[in-house]
């Protein structure tokens, strides 16, 4: 497949200014180019318009693409080393920045009133963790586990990094003993449990099971048939001889006259103009017959 190069035009100040230059094959020039990229992308559509692309030159081989792009950016000019209006980051072709050219956001620090904006743009805004201590943090993600005492006692906890902290064990190891890599460290074994034994006690579930046992089911008293019904459109049916007929499930009528439902649909949206004879409508809601 044949090479181009191509160049993107900013269209919003009025004027086309040139803001990317690239090479590529097919439809290379929509991809993904970059976050700048995307951004200048982004005001062009609040403001309803599109910016525009170019191709420069087409029927290349890609070692000339190269050679073009590199030619394009190098005339035009970079924004990063403020000799043009362009985004790229590099100079084109095949690898990034050429050996002794340093990085557009090399050693770059942000300004006062950068860093002013960023600070008045944080406050007032509250913190998710403002009032937690690291240990609540860490029990909120803490997993249960069941941990059998070398001299066979067995004891529930919650955080098993704390455990092995307080009683000089390594977290890895225990982690391995719990998965059956190896038979116990130290004497200690440990077993993770799993979601419906993490730690209630029976009266808690108990609860639970009365307090679902009040709910109503949502489909309680409701017949498959009826369901589908509940979910059926109505569509009006014309018949080989001429006669029409008004059904609510297409699915079931379908199935009761040999139809392929598909192909009803199609000539319900005008791709097909019969299937066996059989025409298909689909009615709207003001229309359909209760």
């Amino acid at each position: 497949m044949e090479y181009y190069t191509y160049i993107w035009y900013r269209t919003d100040n009025l004027i086309l200014e040139p803001f990317y230059v690239g090479k590529g094959q097919g439809k290379r020039y929509l991809s993904y180019h970059s976050k700048h990229f995307n951004n200048i992308v982004k005001i062009h559509e609040k403001l309803g318009i599109k910016p525009i692309v170019e191709f420069y030159y087409k029927g290349l081989s890609e070692d000339l693409a190269y050679k073009n792009e590199i030619m394009l950016i190098a005339k035009i000019g970079r924004r990063c080393l403020n000799a043009g209006p362009l985004i790229n980051l590099t100079p084109g072709g095949e690898g990034g920045c050429p050996s002794g050219e340093k990085h557009w956001n090399w050693k770059k620090k942000a300004s006062d009133a950068s860093r002013k904006k960023s600070s008045e743009s944080h406050k007032g805004q509250i913190s998710w963790s403002k009032g937690k201590i690291c240990k609540n943090i860490s029990d909120g993600k803490a997993k249960f586990w069941l941990i059998t005492y070398p001299d066979g006692h067995e004891e529930e906890i919650k955080n098993l990094n704390q455990f092995c902290k307080d009683h000089n064990l390594g977290n890895g190891h225990m982690i391995g003993v719990s998965q059956g890599k190896r038979p116990h460290h130290k004497g200690f074994k440990c077993k993770k449990l799993s979601e419906d034994n993490k730690g209630y006690t029976e009266e808690t579930r108990e609860k639970v099971r009365e307090k679902l046992k009040k709910i109503i089911p949502w489909n309680k008293g409701k017949t498959s048939e009826v369901l589908s019904n509940a979910k059926a459109q109505n569509w009006l049916i014309t018949y080989p001889d001429g006669h029409e007929e008004q059904i609510k499930n297409l699915n079931k009528f379908c199935k009761e006259n040999n139809l392929g439902q598909r192909h009803m649909g199609s000539v319900a949206s005008g791709k097909n103009k019969q299937h066996k004879g059989f025409k298909c409508k689909k009615l709207e809601v003001t229309n359909a017959i209760s």
